[in-house]
């Protein structure tokens, strides 16, 4: 086991290869791991690098923004959808209620309002006519 992790710890410089680079007879550069046999090859020193690890901190802010932007769509839509729901709800209990009233108001031999005296004040042939005409206006906005 030990022997394993030290094989890890040194790794890394057991890999580190050099880079050369050499120019042939007919003057091409070339470049490799190992010098070439019969030519003057130069070992390349290559300052190291690091890699920039905020690239994934980026992405993971960039992921966190796109998940919360997907999750307030979602309650965008579900909030309406329910609003529709609702709507829709009102419009045919709206509806229902139109049409009971409707219904009464064909089958009654008269049709009324009371005054502040309790006395009942019956609506004329062109008023009913009008209430109704009223009626079936509303149901055809609200029942279709």
């Amino acid at each position: 086991m030990r022997a394993f992790i030290l094989l890890l710890i040194l790794y890394p410089l057991l890999t580190q290869a050099d880079i050369y680079r050499w120019v042939d007879e007919q003057g091409n550069v070339h470049y490799g791991d190992r010098p070439a046999h019969d030519t003057d090859a130069e070992a390349l020193e290559l300052e190291e690098r690091s890699v920039n690890t905020d690239i994934g901190e980026d992405r993971q802010e960039y992921r966190d923004r796109l998940l919360e932007a997907m999750q307030e769509d979602r309650e965008a839509i579900r909030d309406e959808r329910q609003r529709q729901a609702a709507e829709k709800r009102e419009r045919a209990a709206r509806c229902a209620s139109l049409k009971e009233r409707y219904r009464r108001i064909r089958g009654a031999s008269g049709i009324y309002r009371t005054d502040k005296d309790g006395q009942r004040n019956y609506m004329s042939a062109d008023k009913r006519e009008q209430y109704e005409q009223r009626h079936r206006e509303l149901m055809r906005r609200y029942c279709s």
